[in-house]
């Protein structure tokens, strides 16, 4: 099999690497199944082809215990769509204000400070990043290399 999969999580921390990627690959042959259910096979018997880029400790010196969130994760594993409160939450209006708030910010850097605790938080963290504070944009590009 000729396929790649390099993940790249987001921002916060997250749990051990090893526990990481093994729900993640958990998750994305599920994904699979359900999408191209002919392929979840062979893809499942080279689980060599993921990699996950697990940059979050480096980043933020900690790990995160994701005890409390397996029993959300796999019910979400085991559910097979979206339900109608779950499309109305996507559509609710705290979703559209926190939308326009950091399109704002990116528009307007200059209302961070007066922006949410959140979004103030992501652009300092975002910041760090592309300013290489301590040289961690390098470090973190290095283990994508």
């Amino acid at each position: 099999m000729n396929v790649n999969i390099i993940y790249v999580p987001g921002i916060n921390p997250k749990p051990a690497p090893e526990q990481h990627r093994q729900l993640l690959w958990r998750t994305i042959l599920e994904g699979i199944r359900r999408s191209e259910p002919q392929l979840v096979s062979e893809v499942s018997a080279h689980p060599d082809c993921f990699r996950l880029i697990s940059w979050n400790y480096l980043y933020y010196n900690q790990t995160r215990d994701i005890s409390d969130d397996l029993p959300w994760i796999y019910a979400l594993i085991n559910k097979h769509g979206p339900t109608a409160e779950d499309i109305r939450d996507t559509k609710n209006w705290q979703r559209k204000l926190a939308k326009i708030l950091f399109s704002a910010g990116d528009m307007l850097p200059f209302i961070i400070p007066l922006l949410p605790k959140t979004i103030r938080q992501i652009a300092s963290e975002t910041n760090r990043y592309f300013n290489n504070e301590n040289g961690i944009a390098l470090d973190v590009r290095e283990l994508l290399k």
